[in-house]
C-alpha cells in the first residue's frame, strides 16, 4: 500500500496541472499526497525496528549530509532576511521557499530512499518511468486532437481549463502542447529525461531510433524557447561528464545540428521572432514580451553584477537572503522598465531555480547546489552497475528542472541512493 502511494507521489512530482490555488498559495498534489506519505513514514519509524535501521542508514549517507548543510545555511539565510528587510513579502516568500527546501530537497528523498529500502519492488522504477512516458506522448495526442478536430486540450491548471497556449510555426496556427506538466517550457524541460529514464530502466544503453523522432517532435510543439536551452545543456554536461572519446564526436554533430535547426527555424517560430524583434527593437516597456520573461534574462545582467563587485563580497558570497528576490531584482525593473515592484505589490518569480538560489542565498549556494547534484554523480558513476542511461537521466533532470523551476531531480536523487545504498546494504537483527 505504501509503496503504491509512494509511486503516485512520485509520478505526481512534475505534473504541474494537478494544482489548485488555495488561500494565495499553490498547492500541487504532490505536495497534498506527501503529507499522508510523511504520517506513514513516522508511523513506520516509531513502530518497525527494522525501518528504524534503515533511515539511520538513509540519515548517514554522505549526500543527506550535504543536503543537510544546505538546508541549515537556507535556514541561516531566512534569520538574516528577517532582520534586514521590513517589508513582510520578502520573509513570508523566505518562510515558502525554506519549506520548499525542507520538502523537496530532505524531506522527499529521505521517505522515498527508506520506503524503496523496507520493502523494494523490481517494477517500482519501470512502473515509475512506464507512467511518465505514457504522460510524455499524450503531449502528441494534444497535437493530434488539435489538427484533426480543432480542439484544444492542453490547460496548464487544474481548475482554469481556458488557459491554453498557441503559436504560430511557418504561418499555421498550432497549440503549444504541455500533456499534464502545467506550462509548456515544464514540459519541454521532462522530454529528454524522461525518454532517458524509460530507457534505463528497460535495459537499454542508448536511445532507439522513435526516440530521436518524439524528442524532435514534442520539442518542437511545445513551441519553447527552453526546450532547445535545455537540449544544448544537457547534450552540453553529457559531453563533459558522461561520454567515451567516440560518444564525444556524435555529441558534438548533434549539438552543432541542433544549433543550426535553430538558426533556421527561428523566423518560422513564432515564439522565437517575437524575442529576437524585441532585442533588436529595443522594446522594454511595461507589458512587453521582454518585460513579461523578464525574471528570467536578468539573470545574465545580475551574474554580471556579480562578478565585478556591484553588489559587494558578503551579498555575491551569502546572498540577500531567503525571500530577497523581489527586493533585489526590483532595482533592475525600475532601471530597464520603470516600474517598481514594491509599490505595486507585484510579486515575480524567476522560473530558473538558479538564479533564485544566486540571489538568495550567493554563490556558496549555488557550490552547495551542484555539488549535492555532483555527489550524487559520480556515486551512481562508481557504484550502480550499467550506469549510463541513469546517469544521461540524473543529468537530463537536474538541467530540465533548474531550467523550468521544478524540483523533480530530487526523485532522481531519492532512486539514486536507493540504488547506491541497496547496493552494500544488508539488514541484521
Amino acid at each position: 500500500m505504501t509503496n503504491r502511494l509512494l509511486l503516485v507521489t512520485v509520478i505526481l512530482l512534475p505534473l504541474g496541472f494537478f494544482s489548485i490555488k488555495a488561500f494565495g498559495v499553490e498547492l500541487t498534489f504532490f505536495r497534498l499526497f506527501l503529507i499522508p506519505l510523511t504520517i506513514s513514514f513516522f508511523i513506520h519509524l516509531f513502530f518497525l525496528k527494522k525501518f528504524e535501521r534503515i533511515v539511520a542508514k538513509v540519515l548517514s549517507n554522505e549526500v543527506i549530509i550535504y543536503i543537510l548543510i544546505y538546508i541549515g545555511f537556507s535556514l541561516m539565510m531566512l534569520f538574516y532576511t528577517f532582520l534586514s528587510y521590513e517589508n513582510n513579502l520578502s520573509f513570508v516568500r523566505g518562510v515558502n521557499t525554506f519549506v520548499a527546501h525542507f520538502s523537496y530537497l530532505l524531506l522527499f528523498p529521505i521517505i522515498a530512499t527508506s520506503f524503496l529500502l523496507f520493502k523494494p519492488r523490481k517494477k517500482f522504477l519501470f512502473n515509475l518511468s512506464y507512467w511518465w512516458y505514457v504522460l510524455l506522448l499524450w503531449g502528441l495526442g494534444q497535437a493530434a486532437f488539435y489538427v484533426l478536430f480543432d480542439l484544444s486540450l492542453a490547460p496548464e491548471e487544474l481548475l482554469n481549463f481556458n488557459d491554453q497556449n498557441y503559436f504560430k510555426i511557418a504561418g499555421f496556427n498550432m497549440i503549444r502542447i504541455n500533456s499534464f506538466f502545467g506550462e509548456p517550457r515544464n514540459y519541454a524541460g521532462m522530454i529528454l529525461p524522461i525518454i532517458f529514464f524509460y530507457r534505463y530502466t528497460k535495459g537499454c544503453q542508448k536511445l532507439v531510433k522513435q526516440d530521436y523522432v518524439i524528442v524532435f517532435l514534442t520539442g518542437l510543439l511545445t513551441g519553447s524557447v527552453t526546450f532547445v536551452l535545455v537540449i544544448s545543456l544537457i547534450i552540453g554536461v553529457i559531453f563533459l561528464l558522461n561520454s567515451t572519446l567516440s560518444q564525444k564526436k556524435y555529441l558534438f554533430l548533434a549539438g552543432t545540428f541542433i544549433v543550426l535547426s535553430t538558426v533556421t527555424l527561428a523566423p518560422e517560430i513564432e515564439r522565437f521572432s517575437l524575442y529576437l524583434t524585441a532585442f533588436e527593437n529595443k522594446s522594454f516597456y511595461f507589458d512587453s514580451d521582454l518585460y513579461n520573461q523578464a525574471s528570467d534574462w536578468m539573470s545574465i545582467i545580475y551574474l554580471w553584477d556579480v562578478l565585478n563587485g556591484s553588489h559587494g563580497f558578503f551579498n555575491a558570497i551569502f546572498g540577500n537572503g531567503l525571500g530577497s528576490f523581489n527586493n533585489v531584482i526590483n532595482e533592475y525593473y525600475i532601471d530597464w522598465f520603470g516600474v517598481d515592484l514594491l509599490e505595486s505589490n507585484y510579486v515575480v518569480n524567476s522560473r530558473l531555480i538558479i538564479f533564485n538560489i544566486l540571489v538568495e542565498l550567493g554563490l556558496l549556494g549555488v557550490f552547495l547546489f551542484f555539488y549535492i547534484f555532483l555527489k550524487i554523480y559520480f556515486l551512481v558513476a562508481k557504484r550502480v552497475l550499467n550506469n549510463h542511461m541513469l546517469n544521461n537521466a540524473l543529468i537530463g533532470f537536474f538541467v530540465g528542472s533548474i531550467m523550468s523551476g521544478t524540483y523533480v531531480f530530487v526523485a532522481l536523487y531519492a532512486i539514486a541512493l536507493f540504488l547506491i545504498i541497496n547496493d552494500n546494504y544488508e539488514d541484521t537483527d
